[in-house]
């Protein structure tokens, strides 16, 4: 019997990963929608140590300085409007004071450097190949946090030059962890603010040089989140209201397919467990402390205490503790 659609799948076989591997995400706002459902799933993962970042130069520049372990410094960041700001940074670091922005940049950072070190799986999603570069020092932008337009300009950058670029950082990258897995993906959310068709050859960039980079190292892949939207999925009905960004359903089919394409045979039974937990913790009783919710609790800790015998990595120590104080609740 026909389908009637196309059937997106990843190309290549499955990457065999393990729910115990370390994970780092970093890219734009789909890439934090993928690093939740990895943090749902309790695997050891850092999102977004800048922020989102939407341009591959702006993701580049935090790997690099991360590598060169490059802290930062009152002369890194800009004062406009009364605040201070970081131009490799979301708008979430900005502050009027310029000694708290920085802590709070520096300790992300810190924390990040760590994880970086530790990391299995690196999972960088491209979302625009259009960047914004400050004129006053030629450096590429990931937030103008609105600042005057005239102060920077806007530039299509090549497939070549995002390939060029990421040659050098997979390079030193491997250097730092021999055995790490690159996961490249393109965001399927559209941008449309300022041309649909300048929104198709920035995606198009993108795939070509993510292509190129999974065809060049062993180390690399390519999942095809972009391609899964427009093509399989390819309806109005799997987008918010805004017709730009996908919607929960659409993300649960993306997910399910990076799920299955990243993770080893025989890992279901860990991802169907820790779904089943966190839908228990995330339930919010009728009547605290009533028997029912006292019952529900003991058995979200045998649950929880199985689910840590059999599963060796997860920490489930935090949430034990809550249930425990819930289990005795009069």
């Amino acid at each position: 019997m026909e389908t009637f659609r196309t059937i997106v799948t990843p190309s290549g076989a499955a990457l065999q990963r393990r729910p115990s591997d370390v994970f780092l995400a970093i890219g734009s706002c789909f890439a934090e929608r993928i690093g939740q459902r990895l943090i749902q799933s309790r695997l050891d993962v850092l999102v977004n140590a800048n922020g989102i970042l939407y341009n591959p130069f702006s993701m580049s520049t935090a790997i690099r300085r991360l590598l060169d372990n490059n802290t930062w410094t009152r002369d890194d960041l800009i004062e406009f409007d009364g605040r201070w700001h970081s131009p490799e940074h979301h708008g979430q670091f900005s502050d009027v004071d310029c000694d708290s922005c920085l802590l709070r940049i520096n300790e992300r950072f810190a924390q990040a450097r760590l994880h970086l070190e530790r990391t299995d799986v690196l999972i960088l999603t491209f979302g625009t190949s259009f960047v914004y570069f400050l004129r006053r020092s030629g450096q590429p932008v990931a937030n103008c946090h609105r600042m005057p337009a005239d102060w920077f300009e806007r530039r299509g950058v090549g497939a070549s030059e995002i390939v060029e670029a990421y040659h050098i950082l997979i390079g030193r990258l491997l250097e730092l962890r021999p055995d790490l897995t690159v996961i490249l993906t393109v965001s399927p959310v559209r941008h449309l603010r300022d041309d649909a068709c300048d929104n198709q050859l920035s995606k198009a960039r993108l795939i070509v040089a993510a292509q190129t980079l999974a065809e060049a190292y062993t180390a690399v892949h390519y999942f095809p989140a972009y391609e899964i939207v427009m093509d399989d999925l390819r309806d109005y009905r799997f987008y918010e209201a805004d017709m730009v960004h996908p919607n929960d359903v659409a993300i649960a089919y993306i997910w399910e397919k990076f799920r299955c394409w990243c993770f080893a045979d025989g890992t279901d039974d860990y991802f169907a467990a820790v779904a089943d937990l966190h839908q228990r913790l995330s339930h919010r009783p009728r009547q605290v402390g009533s028997l029912a919710h006292r019952e529900f609790a003991r058995a979200t800790v045998v649950l929880a205490e199985s689910l840590q015998r059999r599963f060796p990595h997860l920490d489930l120590g935090g949430e034990l503790s809550q249930l425990a104080v819930d289990c005795k609740v009069p």
